[in-house]
């Protein structure tokens, strides 16, 4: 486990996982100018294998809409309020945030890692099981009696998937096939929905892929 605090990100490596944990870290005095609205995202690869990917930026100021959609909640593995700020109204080299500084915590055992990370109301935990060969994210909000709970619905999921993986439905999980072959299985409360997705690779370019998004509405004592 590397993590890299002043950045915001914790990285998990070995012969078979290669994940990736970004933490909602930000200090007034950085400029955000290339930052995204990735906070609590994740990335993984299995045996080399890309499967949940970072989709790039595709283009600054030839087309201001791609660029703020590629920077935009809706466009990294992550959870997010639906009401969010949007980035329309802010500079295409700017992005509203909030300072934050934490430490992220992570629990290392013999096969299990735990990371837990939180932005404002909203808490991700990631647990890497080695020997279990699964990865589990819990993901919960924070909702207090004072609070309006109209300002936490939706919530969203979306899930970015590595054009070379493709996606069978089994039941109500998804099979993740790598040249027709299984890789992996979701399994989830939520009813994940299949879209079409885009990806960059390289400035100017935007290629097709597949992503899963599950919305749910909460009341004011729910939680995950």
């Amino acid at each position: 486990v590397h993590t890299y605090p002043d950045f915001g990100l914790t990285i998990i490596k070995d012969k078979y996982w290669h994940v990736t944990f970004r933490h909602a870290q930000y200090k007034t005095t950085q400029p955000t100018g290339h930052f995204h609205q990735d906070e609590l995202a994740i990335t993984l690869s299995i045996n080399g294998q890309p499967i949940l990917i970072d989709p790039g930026s595709y283009v600054y100021t030839a087309n201001s809409k791609w660029r703020n959609y590629f920077r935009s909640y809706a466009q990294h593995n992550t959870f997010y309020i639906n009401n969010q700020e949007a980035l329309e109204d802010c500079g295409l080299f700017q992005l509203p945030k909030k300072q934050n500084i934490h430490k992220p915590e992570y629990i290392a055992q013999e096969n299990k890692i735990i990371m837990t990370s939180t932005h404002g109301a909203l808490q991700r935990n990631v647990t890497l099981d080695a020997q279990e060969k699964t990865l589990i994210l819990d993901d919960s909000i924070k909702v207090s009696p004072e609070t309006n709970p109209s300002k936490f619905c939706p919530l969203n999921w979306t899930f970015i998937f590595s054009p070379t993986a493709s996606l069978a439905q089994d039941s109500k999980n998804w099979l993740i096939l790598v040249n027709q072959k299984p890789v992996a299985q979701t399994s989830s409360t939520f009813n994940l929905s299949p879209e079409p997705g885009v990806f960059s690779p390289a400035y100017g370019t935007k290629n097709s892929c597949t992503k899963l998004v599950a919305t749910k509405v909460y009341t004011q004592r729910e939680q995950t």
